[in-house]
């Protein structure tokens, strides 16, 4: 078993995955172009769409580890359905473990 510092170490580590997640976010836009003239079926719309789900992903995980590194629970980190909102939420709230 961890201790709990390093449980909290390791979450802490993991969070950087939220900000992979939010790099993603632009570069999938910019490869996916304008929406009205996206054809689904393209290998732009086709990857644009790809990295923009790989990108909510890796946010989501990043964001349900910054939960538990500030000691909140699972249901806060739910917080990550609303992506960089979320974010930003979890960001102001005040750390609950010592």
């Amino acid at each position: 078993m961890r201790s709990p510092a390093e449980k909290i170490a390791y979450h802490r580590h993991q969070t950087r995955w939220a900000w992979w997640g939010l790099a993603l976010q632009p570069i999938a836009v910019l490869v996916m172009g304008s929406l009205n003239e996206l054809d689904a079926m393209s290998l732009r719309g086709i990857l644009g769409v790809s990295l923009f789900l790989l990108s909510l992903g890796c946010m989501n995980i990043g964001i349900w580890h910054y939960a538990k590194a500030k000691g909140y629970s699972n249901w806060v980190a739910a917080l990550g359905c609303f992506n960089v909102y979320g974010l930003i939420v979890l960001l102001i709230l005040p750390r609950r473990n010592p």
